[in-house]
């Protein structure tokens, strides 16, 4: 089911070219194919372009920093975002 939601993602980014962020938290699972499974499909979103983070903390300080660095670097935006 996680390769199937996996491809789902993927599937989304490449079809509306919006930029989009996974969270994928790690496999707390004491059984191992569990554990592999997480860290494949892992592997398979950053293969795929798309950045991927352990929590939601992570993404937002993250996603935070890059739109801090844009809005201070693209001389079209002033130095700041409109709402």
């Amino acid at each position: 089911r996680f390769h199937r939601t996996t491809g789902s993602i993927i599937s989304l980014q490449e079809e509306t070219k919006l930029p989009t962020a996974v969270i994928v938290r790690s496999a707390d699972a004491t059984e191992e194919w569990r554990r592999q499974a997480v860290h494949r499909e892992r592997d398979r979103l950053g293969q795929a372009g798309l950045p991927v983070f352990p929590s939601f903390e992570r993404a937002a300080r993250a996603l935070s920093k890059v739109i801090r660095y844009w809005t201070e670097n693209d001389s079209s935006l002033g130095g700041h975002i409109e709402d």
